[in-house]
């Protein structure tokens, strides 16, 4: 997507979490939401003010990037975000 405003480019990103029914399944749906919950902080702090994050549903959020400049710092934002919770 490009951003005219500030002659750069937007990315959106889909994010899905990695083994949430293992998670659910042996610990309890309780533990999953503290997860979740978990996850979306640790979001919502990477974001700050520059991207907004949204939860989709289940495991599966989306962070739109405002104000990158190529497809390289789009690759080590996907990467700061890689590691587990």
């Amino acid at each position: 997507m490009k951003d005219n405003s500030a002659c750069s480019s937007s990315a959106l990103l889909f994010l899905d979490g990695d083994n949430f029914k293992y998670i659910n399944d042996t610990w309890g749906h309780a533990a999953g939401d503290r997860v979740l919950i978990e996850v979306a902080k640790r979001l919502a702090e990477f974001a700050g003010n520059r991207y907004q994050t949204y939860r989709l549903g289940g495991d599966e959020f989306a962070m739109v990037l405002y104000g990158v400049h190529s497809e390289y710092e789009v690759q080590r934002i996907c990467a700061a975000l890689s590691p587990p919770v």
